[in-house]
């Protein structure tokens, strides 16, 4: 017993030094412009309204997909909006990171693998009512995740923002 105890003691630390390394391959890092400007219109048509930078940490090239998620709050709950997930995107391990805006190629809506409105009338509301988002609290949430497992996040960053008039 005090042998199995001995090679767990001993293999429990590497197998932690392990996972952090794998888990820290990338590094985002999500910018969202906190203004009250957030209209359905600018949010189509302004550039670096929001953009992630993603860093290579790692010494080989990481290949990964970009989740996005909005979210509004809905008292203490947070209710997603609007999802989408990037076809696989590729980053070497020279240090420089790269800068997805909002309104790049990867990130537009036709070009995504995979788009969804959780919501419908989310959206709906706001094209035909004052195209404003309405008041309230609502989080961006970018993700990096497993090219073949888009649910394995590598790595998240996320802001919030508030909007007091619709």
């Amino acid at each position: 017993m005090n042998y199995y105890k001995k090679i767990l003691n001993y293999l429990f630390p590497i197998w932690i030094l392990v996972s952090i390394n794998f888990s820290q391959d990338l590094s985002i890092d999500l910018t969202l412009l906190n203004t009250g400007q957030f209209t359905l219109n600018s949010w189509n048509n302004v550039a670096e309204l929001w953009y992630v930078e993603v860093t290579n940490n790692s010494s080989q090239p990481v290949e990964y997909k970009l989740k996005f998620q909005l979210y509004e709050k809905i008292y203490q709950n947070w209710d997603l909006l609007v999802e989408g997930r990037t076809h696989v995107l590729s980053i070497e391990n020279n240090g420089i990171p790269v800068k997805y805006l909002n309104l790049d190629n990867e990130l537009n809506q036709n070009y995504l693998e995979e788009y969804n409105e959780e919501n419908p009338e989310f959206i709906s509301n706001i094209e035909n009512v004052t195209g404003y988002i309405p008041s309230g609290t609502y989080k961006l949430k970018l993700s990096a995740t497993r090219p073949d497992s888009p649910y394995n996040e590598i790595v998240s960053d996320e802001e919030e923002i508030e909007f007091s008039v619709g």
